[in-house]
């Protein structure tokens, strides 16, 4: 496959398994009863959820890697390290709007609702190509959209703590 073909791949076949691994880290704790239970414990729900995203990260880097490997074994000719970083890129962004969402609404199905939505509008060109929020700009040889991406997994990651703790500390408040 040319570079192009492998672009297209790892961005619109593959980033979505960014969806398919965060958008349910939160669903355990979206049930009431978990929920009270996981909150008043001395071990922070922030951390779990901190030590769900890394896994979750590594496994999600792990797939790319060996998805890379099996494209360069084919024969694939592209550039592994920028092609690979910039569809985890993709994955990441879609996985971090989806737990978000997930998160404050939640309603995991939400999550996976705006994930997919925003994926698809892309797919089918509503949100074009020229837009800083173009999530293919790897088969456009636009690496440098891939950075508003990077601002919006730390801004999405950055919103999911502070909401988290201040939902631990209203039960905190409830409780003394």
């Amino acid at each position: 496959m040319n570079p192009e073909h492998v672009a297209e791949v790892l961005e619109k076949f593959l980033s979505p398994i960014g969806i398919i691994l965060f958008v349910p880290l939160a669903v355990p704790e979206q049930d009431k009863c978990i929920r009270e239970i996981v909150l008043v414990k001395s071990f922070k729900y922030v951390k779990v959820m901190g030590i769900r995203l890394i896994l979750a990260f590594t496994v999600l880097c792990s797939e790319f890697i060996i998805f890379t490997v099996i494209l360069v074994g084919s024969g694939c000719k592209f550039p592994i390290i920028s092609f690979t970083i910039g569809s985890l890129i993709t994955a990441m962004a879609l996985g971090s709007i989806g737990i978000l969402t997930s998160i404050l609404t939640g309603n995991a199905i939400g999550g996976y609702l705006v994930s997919i939505g925003y994926f698809l509008l892309n797919w089918i060109g509503v949100i074009e190509e020229r837009s800083p929020l173009y999530l293919f700009s790897i088969i456009e040889n636009e690496f440098e959209q891939k950075l508003i991406f990077v601002l919006l997994i730390f801004t999405n990651i950055m919103l999911m703590i502070l909401y988290l703790k201040k939902t631990a500390t209203n039960i905190d408040k409830l409780q003394g």
